[in-house]
């Protein structure tokens, strides 16, 4: 009843004519310096280098040290020029802790490739943002600390340029594979910001519970997710259904409604006629509650960018 009840009031809740403009922004890398067991390191120290940069704390339990160890893997790997040429960035967001005198233990076991990196809470959010990365520190009622942070590696180049953003988990083999093909990358468009038409959105729907549709003079587009989201780190399937090929969607944008939990936007790809899917595993979030906005774009044959805005809240 309710999938039918939206389906009928859609086209007049979300008719053209009440479109709005957004504009859709997106990280654009860039330079950044700070203290590191090199000595204070700034980006143009690394032209030269290929750099996987990872921002993450000492005492994680499970996903920085399994990075750290992939990436130790990938320069075992590498011929002995390419090694020379590779280096991976651990920035910690934890400075309290891990210092530099901590850090720069680590090399031993990381290897001469590691270089170890931190700087003030101020500081190392801005670096963050340049990369559409995120970090929270939070106390639990007892005082335990607890930090998320994206698990992604950023791909950096010897030109100094942001080139890729490398899922967590990607295996060794793919990760040397980035590296060999970066040089034929181009580095990510900086200053980017281009403005969407916002042609529906579907606020009573909730795509924690169900498949959310949003229909607009009898084009249909459906998103839904699988499994259901709840506040625990997995991976999740997105699919996206639309009876139309006016529109074609791009990627799917999730955006903390009050809280930044950096950039997660993947691309959906087209599975058959008219159905597109992707995979994003949420970051953790300490908030019993957490609101989301997740906007589809789309664009036309002219290359005008479209979006559709869909709500998600993740609990317990």
């Amino acid at each position: 009843m309710r999938l039918i009840l939206l389906i009928l009031i859609a086209p007049f809740l979300f008719s053209k004519s009440h479109a709005k403009t957004i504009t859709i922004t997106s990280p654009t890398g860039g330079d950044f310096a700070l203290p590191s067991t090199q000595g204070f390191l700034t980006s143009r120290q690394l032209i030269g280098k290929q750099v996987f940069m990872f921002f993450g704390f000492s005492t994680c339990p499970e996903v920085c040290p399994l990075t750290l160890q992939t990436m130790k893997q990938v320069a075992q790997s590498l011929t002995p020029e390419e090694r020379d040429h590779f280096r991976f960035l651990f920035v910690s967001v934890d400075p309290e802790v891990d210092t530099l005198e901590r850090l720069n233990a680590l090399k031993s076991f990381y290897g001469e490739q590691y270089i170890g990196a931190t700087h003030s809470h101020s500081e190392l959010s801005q670096i963050a943002s340049q990369f559409g990365a995120f970090f929270r520190i939070s106390k639990t009622r007892s005082g335990k600390k607890i930090i998320s942070h994206t698990d992604s590696i950023f791909h950096i180049n010897r030109q100094g340029q942001w080139v890729n953003t490398i899922a967590y988990g990607t295996q060794t083999a793919e990760l040397i594979e980035h590296l060999r093909e970066a040089e034929e990358r181009t580095q990510r468009p900086g200053n980017i910001a281009q403005e969407a038409t916002l042609i529906a959105e579907n606020s009573a729907c909730d795509l924690a519970t169900d498949d959310c549709l949003i229909s607009v003079n009898g084009e249909h587009f459906t998103l839904a997710l699988s499994p259901k989201p709840i506040r625990t780190e997995r991976p999740l399937v997105i699919f996206f259904k639309t009876n139309t090929n006016r529109l074609i969607p791009e990627e799917i944008d999730f955006q903390g409604e009050t809280l930044n939990m950096g950039y997660l936007r993947p691309v959906l790809k087209r599975t058959k006629e008219r159905d597109f899917k992707t995979t994003l595993t949420l970051p953790v979030c300490e908030l019993e509650k957490m609101n989301w906005i997740v906007k589809v774009l789309l664009k036309d044959s002219h290359q005008k960018l479209w979006a559709l805005k869909y709500r998600l809240t993740t609990r317990n």
